[in-house]
């Protein structure tokens, strides 16, 4: 079968994915997005990002707040569907409780990717600045963080999962993102000077 096919299956495959998941939240998710779903479409998503398509194995640091309910919750309901789903994603959690160790907590993890999830009183572009350092990915389904530097970011609209992706910050994450997965997402770029 020749390249260009393969691809376009890919394709077609992953906006299929994309248009039948109907994001209705289950009673105990804290996010509009059931965690499964947001696993099976980040894992997609890598799949149309040439820097990680090639990897056997992804390191994902979760990223959470213990104090804060819904971070721990969404932290908790990431690692049990990446063990439920028996997929080849190792989550390391780790905690960012204390607003002035941001950097000093993240420069010595370990990761492929941080998954971001909601945290309060934590600089976001703190945690953007270190993930594009170092050249890790960032992901979240926290609405707001995209715009404020995370690369890759899923939402609901019209009752559907929607690929948000900063160009910028996936760019200076030394990610590569297909013409295939774009024509897919809502793109956003950064002000100016950030």
């Amino acid at each position: 079968m020749p390249e260009r096919w393969h691809t376009r299956l890919k394709l077609c495959a992953f906006a299929v994915i994309l248009l039948a998941t109907i994001a209705h939240p289950a009673r105990a998710e804290t996010s509009p997005i059931p965690a499964a779903v947001q696993l099976l479409l980040f894992g997609k998503i890598w799949m149309f990002d040439r820097s990680v398509a090639g990897n056997d194995h992804l390191v994902v640091a979760v990223l959470y707040q213990s104090s804060l309910r819904a971070s721990a919750e969404a932290k908790d309901q990431l690692i049990a569907a990446v063990r439920a789903g028996g997929l080849k994603i190792r989550c390391t959690p780790v905690a960012l409780d204390d607003a002035e160790s941001v950097s000093r907590e993240l420069q010595h993890v370990n990761a492929d990717v941080f998954y971001v999830t909601e945290m309060r009183g934590i600089s976001i572009p703190d945690v953007v600045r270190i993930s594009r350092a170092r050249h890790i990915k960032t992901i979240t389904v926290v609405e707001g963080y995209v715009e404020a530097g995370v690369a890759i970011g899923l939402r609901v609209r019209n009752d559907k999962p929607v690929i948000v992706v900063n160009l910028s910050a996936a760019k200076a994450e030394g990610s590569d993102l297909t013409a295939q997965l774009l024509r897919l997402s809502t793109i956003i770029d950064e002000p100016a000077g950030r």
